[in-house]
């Protein structure tokens, strides 16, 4: 079992929407198998920007494995995390293939859904551009 701690933060507009995922967050985490929440802090929501608000769920929990750990770091994505209670990870080869096919299907999911806006993108560009040159010509 290891001892973690990790930030996850959430950025975005409006304030209050960023106050109640923060509260979402914390609530999620009390709720997931295998791992124990041993404290947990939620920050104060800041303005970052002129319409971008960020705030923090400091997690303190115990998980049982390494898989469990990558788990939640493909499900959560902290911005940081600190293993504190050991200096050594070990776990066999089919766990760290697991491991590594876990990461790399989460990736190609977000690779692919980047791909579908970036073509949603250019598809309703192109429909302004020729909007655009069709009333320029009325």
């Amino acid at each position: 079992m290891y001892t973690v701690r990790a930030l996850v933060e959430v950025g975005g507009s409006p304030k209050e929407h960023i106050e109640k995922v923060l509260i979402k967050v914390d609530t999620q985490l009390r709720k997931e198998q295998n791992i124990d929440i041993v404290n947990t802090e939620i920050g104060e929501v800041e303005k970052k920007d002129e319409n971008i608000f960020s705030g923090f769920v400091e997690i303190e929990f115990k998980v049982k494995d390494f898989i469990k750990l990558n788990q939640f770091c493909l499900d959560y994505m902290p911005a940081t995390i600190e293993v504190l209670d050991t200096n050594k990870i070990e776990f066999k080869l089919s766990e760290f293939n697991g491991l590594i096919n876990d990461f790399l299907s989460k990736l190609h999911n977000y690779n692919m859904a980047l791909y579908a806006s970036v073509q949603k993108t250019k598809k309703l560009e192109l429909m302004l551009k020729k909007k655009s040159l069709s009333s320029k010509v009325a």
